[in-house]
């Protein structure tokens, strides 16, 4: 077995070796010449998999090192037998370092040393919100989470309580939005409510905002 592999993925020389031939390529280099004889592709975002790269090659299985697909054609793969595999929540733990961050930078403008007496209101608890809730817990954060359409998949008390708290307090928090990127949520980030908001961030997958809304 031949496995063309991203030289970008951090960690990964070493893991496959024992089992195929791996080879090495910067993006760039990764093109139809070079993946026609592959049985398997390690890749990023970087390399658009897509019949202009597999037209021709013995590819059955494409492995991401990324938390969406846009780059890769899933029709031409489920219609050449080719599985695709991607990596959601790779970088939570990085958005939620990210969404500490912005909130620290807040926390030293405003000469606030600890976390005591804050409350962290989390909107959207998949990958990224788990993550901030968990450490802002162990911080020292009052947390409430808000996620409606988790709330109507698992039917439990816990999040319509959690829910109607966060809405009750309102003002007098810290709120993070971790969100699929939708018309909705762009447009819930980027209201009236959010526009102090010191740190946004959007892709292509998702929307991640950190908004301070305290009372003076």
């Amino acid at each position: 077995m031949r496995i063309v592999v991203d030289s970008h993925i951090p960690h990964i020389q070493g893991l496959i070796e024992p089992f195929a031939n791996v080879e090495y390529l910067e993006p760039v280099d990764i093109t139809t010449s070079a993946v026609r004889e592959a049985d398997a592709l390690i890749v990023r975002t970087r390399t658009r998999c897509n019949a202009a790269l597999l037209d021709g090659s013995r590819v059955k299985f494409i492995g991401s090192a990324t938390i969406g697909t846009d780059h890769i054609d899933l029709d031409y793969c489920s219609s050449h037998g080719i599985t695709v595999r991607n990596a959601p929540g790779c970088n939570a733990p990085a958005v939620a370092q990210w969404v500490f961050c912005a909130i620290a930078a807040w926390m030293r403008h405003h000469n606030i040393a600890t976390p005591d007496g804050l409350t962290l209101g989390i909107v959207g608890v998949g990958h990224i919100g788990s993550i901030v809730a968990r450490w802002g817990r162990q911080l020292g954060f009052n947390v409430l989470l808000n996620d409606p359409p988790r709330e109507m998949a698992e039917k439990t008390e816990k999040w319509r309580r959690k829910r109607m708290a966060l809405v009750k307090i309102g003002t007098g928090l810290l709120m993070t939005f971790s969100l699929p990127l939708t018309s909705c949520s762009a447009s819930a980030t980027s209201s009236r409510s959010t526009r102090r908001s010191p740190a946004t961030a959007s892709g292509p997958h998702g929307i991640c905002a950190t908004s301070i809304s305290l009372k003076a």
